[in-house]
């Protein structure tokens, strides 16, 4: 069973704290663009305490956007702390094999770096390098958030890859067979939708488990375990997959 989300970490948290650094670093910009533009105008009269001056407020601007990134990841870790406390997972030993080593070229590329487990269902955090989870995602380095589901029984294994570089379309052309590759048996109409409407990610389903990563763009957040989950767990629902009786 799916929790409820902690009510003190909605999504929106992370989200204003991003538009907000990038607010104060457009908004930083232009004004040292203005500033230039001033002291110029009256470099004759400030001689080379003109670029002095700039030269402090750019290390201002610089200092000002660090301490709001450290505070963005300090409150981040502050909300996974409680999270951890209320939200009912427990801890999961990270030393074991996990269901995707398998598809990893290189052991040291992928680092698990905090799970947490429900019953039928793994959630935590992943760092990897050297597109150590090739098209598994977008990108080839970073951190992702991941969900692990155990199924009632092995399935056929299969998965749903990503092309990173999308042609342009093409009339009449399929957009899920655009943006997508699929190892293994054809997905329902429902899934390949689902996935073109970004409502699930690139997925892997081995053995008695399915399992799906989603790469990060800042600190993690208790949002982006919970969202893993559910996505992982909406890929098994339009598979037509059972859930373990515990998941």
């Amino acid at each position: 069973m799916m929790s409820q989300r902690v009510r003190h970490h909605r999504r929106r948290n992370g989200l204003v704290d991003g538009v907000f650094v990038v607010v104060l670093m457009v908004g930083g910009l232009c004004g040292l663009i203005g500033l230039r533009v001033a002291l110029l105008a009256f470099s004759d009269v400030a001689g080379g305490w003109a670029d002095l001056l700039l030269f402090g407020v750019i290390g201002l601007a610089a200092t000002a956007v660090w301490w709001w990134r450290q505070r963005i990841r300090r409150r981040a870790a502050q909300a996974i702390e409680q999270w951890e406390r209320t939200a009912g997972w427990e801890p999961v030993l990270l030393g074991q094999r996990w269901p995707w080593v398998d598809m990893v070229r290189w052991a040291e590329t992928v680092t698990v770096l905090r799970a947490y487990r429900k019953p039928g269902l793994i959630v935590g955090l992943v760092e990897f390098a050297e597109n150590g989870l090739g098209a598994a995602v977008d990108r080839h380095a970073g951190r992702a958030a991941f969900a692990i589901v155990t199924l009632a029984r092995p399935a056929p294994t299969g998965a749903v890859r990503v092309y990173r570089e999308v042609a342009a379309r093409r009339r009449g052309e399929d957009e899920f067979r655009r943006r997508f590759r699929v190892i293994g048996g054809e997905l329902s109409p429902a899934l390949q939708r689902a996935h073109v409407d970004g409502e699930v990610p690139a997925w892997t389903c081995t053995g008695d488990q399915m399992f799906v990563f989603v790469p990060l763009d800042g600190p993690l957040w208790p949002w982006h375990l919970e969202r893993a989950a559910a996505k992982a767990r909406r890929v098994v629902e339009l598979s037509a997959v059972e859930v373990g009786e515990d998941g």
